[in-house]
């Protein structure tokens, strides 16, 4: 069933793809060429994108979320710039079509490699058993469980508390919504590590109560502090991280309700915030210009992608790399080292990433009051040239495959709560990643701070894990699916049928009961 329905959405998306393509470069013909290259890497998405939608790629897995930012910033985003044409801030002018034509040679190049990458990745990898072993949900952990990560909670909401106390309270930061960074900088590093504590105990909470009385409300007081700070970004990193520990935990489908409700009313936020930001958080004068900005059928796609000019950007990298901008040669992936704390190495504060070098090179006069990101690609483009491109997306699909099979590869992953939250974490900051360079997956690192602090108790177990059959996750996974089924599960069709697909026979088939055991 599931095959018959990819194969459809597939075709489906294949000829509504062509016929956006011919109107599209019927209305631009002096960038054919360009519209070509994105319909490629289309094409090189489709076959995945139709897989999420079809149910055999979970659409909860980081992979799904980075085919999805994929499609968005290297498919609709170029369209888009090429049809709207904004101006790029560096040239004065919009893009040339050669200048135009490199950069989504860049971009499907990359999504390619990304692809192919993924495709040879490991298929049926498993964590190092001490991590499975110590984050699992064991009886000790379960006694602190609850109130450990009501703490972490409260440690997250006392720090963004803070970092607005220190502007003068919600009306004073929501002044400065064009200028976070300055704002968290006034708070102090530290400070900011501790506000992402917020995240970590919301999902934890979420993982082992679901979505009741108490939670509910939790979440809508922790989404509210969000909106203040004026980042997009933020706030959807904890209400689809949210929505995912909910359906990886307790659910067979997100209800309807819930994802017409939520594209609804995120397509309408994202839109805002881009005129709440420009115009300091005045909410009066911003929806003034945002009644008037819908007017335009192009607005109603911009938010989408908002602000889809990162191409500009990208454009303004690529086309001056080894002259206004030096090769990086690796160096902005060293910004990984950024959790190291500055009183062990101070020298970490001398590594730029991608975005600083390129606005240093172009923009030396607006560093210190915007911060634009040029993207991943750029990111790669920026340090190895056309070799960054191949070479390091093919490692983030490869990398992204181990990754998504580690975290949620085994149908009894569901029973871990700090795996799942996780991943649930990670999948969603991904498009982050993505859009403004590597030096943002360091959020990872801050996360993994009040999970192993929660799991404390498990130290025995990382340094000498249970023998082997203990572990809900030491069950053969074929046979945990069927289970979950209720089925007969054919050992040896199931291995044949499956074995190219890592995710077929994760995904939880037809009338699996998604309860939970802790």
């Amino acid at each position: 069933m599931k095959q018959i329905k990819f194969l459809v959405i597939a075709f489906l998306g294949f000829i509504t793809l062509l016929v956006a393509m011919l109107i599209w470069s019927a209305e631009a013909r002096e960038f054919s060429a360009s519209f070509f290259f994105i319909a490629l890497g289309a094409l090189v998405l489709l076959p995945s994108a139709a897989a999420v939608l079809a149910g055999k790629i979970p659409w909860f897995s980081p992979h799904a979320f980075v085919v999805a930012a994929f499609g968005m910033m290297y498919v609709l985003a170029p369209a888009l710039v090429i049809l709207d044409a904004p101006e790029s801030e560096y040239y004065g002018r919009a893009l040339a079509p050669s200048e135009m034509l490199k950069v989504v040679q860049v971009c499907t190049l990359g999504v390619f490699c990304y692809v192919l990458g993924y495709r040879i990745g490991p298929k049926n990898f498993r964590a190092p058993r001490r991590l499975e072993a110590y984050f699992s949900d064991t009886p000790a952990v379960d006694q602190i469980y609850v109130p450990g990560a009501f703490l972490i909670w409260g440690i997250g909401v006392g720090a963004w508390a803070y970092i607005y106390g220190v502007q003068g309270g919600i009306s004073a930061a929501l002044s400065r919504m064009g200028e976070r960074s300055m704002l968290l900088a006034d708070a102090g590093g530290l400070v900011f590590h501790l506000a992402k504590f917020l995240y970590v105990g919301m999902l934890l909470l979420i993982a082992r109560m679901g979505m009741n009385l108490v939670t509910i409300p939790m979440l809508g007081f922790s989404t509210l502090i969000l909106l203040a700070f004026g980042s997009r970004s933020y706030i959807g990193l904890l209400v689809l991280g949210a929505l995912i520990v909910w359906r990886f935990r307790y659910l067979q489908k997100v209800p309807l309700i819930v994802w017409a409700g939520g594209a609804v009313g995120g397509f309408f936020l994202m839109a805002f915030y881009v005129l709440l930001r420009a115009t300091r958080g005045n909410l009066g004068e911003a929806a003034y210009y945002f009644q008037n900005s819908m007017e335009r059928t192009s607005s109603w796609l911009t938010p989408i992608v908002a602000p889809f000019t990162f191409i500009n950007e990208m454009g303004e990298v690529i086309n001056n790399m080894g002259g206004r901008i030096p090769y990086q040669y690796g160096e902005t992936f060293l910004t990984l080292l950024y959790f190291i704390p500055g009183w062990i190495w101070s020298g970490k504060y001398d590594l730029d990433p991608a975005n600083a070098v390129y606005m240093n090179a172009l923009y030396p006069g607006r560093i210190e009051n915007v911060t634009i990101t040029p993207s991943i690609m750029a990111e790669f483009f920026m340090n190895f040239g056309w070799f960054g491109i191949v070479f390091c997306s093919l490692l983030l699909g490869i990398g992204m495959k181990w990754f998504t099979n580690a975290m949620i590869g085994h149908p009894n992953r569901k029973y871990q709560c700090a795996w799942i939250v996780f991943s649930a974490l990670a999948a969603v900051n991904v498009m982050r990643v993505l859009k403004n360079g590597s030096t943002d997956a360091v959020w990872l690192l801050y996360f993994l701070v009040p999970l192993a602090a929660l799991y404390l108790p498990n130290i025995g177990l990382f340094f000498s894990p249970p023998p082997r059959g203990t572990l809900v996750t030491d069950e053969d996974p074929y046979e945990a699916a069927a289970r979950e089924a209720g089925e007969e599960w054919d050992a040896d069709e199931g291995y044949e049928e499956h074995e190219g697909d890592a995710y077929d026979w994760y995904t939880e088939p037809d009338g699996a009961v998604a309860s939970s055991r802790g």
